[in-house]
């Protein structure tokens, strides 16, 4: 059930604002990552605005047109996989914050942002909305900033907490909120969420000592000081799994 408080003076008012519209092609795009898992950012030099990536999206198409043999479909794939990453670059993902009635999303986010001594403005984010879920009163928040640079400096802060063992509780965020441990991840493609969850279940049975995600992929690593290996596509997970439970965990998920 969604949590009603009662309104005080002072931001608490503007904290019970009208609940933002969700975008009606809003999908359920996001990733949960626990505490333990390794956060890496993703490549600056990748990052493109959405304008060139549509503009780059059709001069694939009208090339491919022209000269189908320029444009293997592996290419073509990798292509959409990397615009993919670029059009997340700016999100992040939310869980452990429950629902509340009215709720205002972009204060949401600026109050966990002064926790961890960084300054996020409401003008700072393009927007915000729930994606669906089951358990509607905790489901997850994407945020989209204006830039990057917000975003990293937001998520670096809360890496660095939660690596000195101090995790974010809903409680910080308002006194009536529960002591839910809240995670902030990247937020993946709908391709990239399934192979992480994957990836997480093969880290288990296979003592994978780390696993984790960002915009760049999905990544492995059987211990410290030993390489991540980034995992592009199933193949890879399958090549691990010689007990070949991938097939029944990818029907489950």
């Amino acid at each position: 059930m969604s949590s009603n408080f009662k309104r005080e003076s002072g931001t608490l008012d503007s904290f019970f604002m009208p609940r933002e519209k969700k975008p009606k092609n809003a999908t359920n795009t996001a990733i949960c990552a626990t505490s333990s898992h390794e956060l890496v950012m993703p490549n600056e030099d990748n990052f493109v605005s959405d304008s060139q990536i549509d503009n780059q999206i059709q001069d694939v198409w009208d090339t491919s047109k022209m000269f189908p043999a320029l444009w293997t479909k592996e290419q073509v794939i990798e292509f959409q996989k990397k615009n993919s990453w670029a059009k997340l670059a700016n999100n992040l993902d939310l869980t452990g914050i429950p629902k509340t009635t009215n709720e205002n999303l972009k204060l949401v986010v600026s109050t966990l942002a002064k926790i961890v001594n960084v300054e996020v403005k409401e003008e700072h984010i393009n927007k915000t909305y729930r994606l669906r879920h089951k358990n509607e009163d905790n489901s997850r928040i994407i945020v989209e900033f204006t830039n990057k640079e917000i975003k990293n400096n937001l998520l670096t802060a809360i890496k660095s907490r939660v690596k000195s063992k101090m995790p974010l509780i809903a409680k910080e965020i308002h006194k009536n909120f529960s002591k839910n441990h809240i995670y902030v991840n990247e937020q993946l493609s709908v391709v990239n969420r399934k192979i992480y969850w994957l990836a997480k279940q093969i880290a288990k049975k296979y003592n994978y000592e780390y696993v984790w995600a960002n915009g760049s992929g999905v990544f492995l690593k059987k211990a410290e000081g030993m390489y991540g290996v980034r995992i592009c596509n199933l193949s890879q997970l399958m090549s691990i799994d010689t007990e070949k439970s991938i097939d029944q965990l990818w029907i489950r998920n």
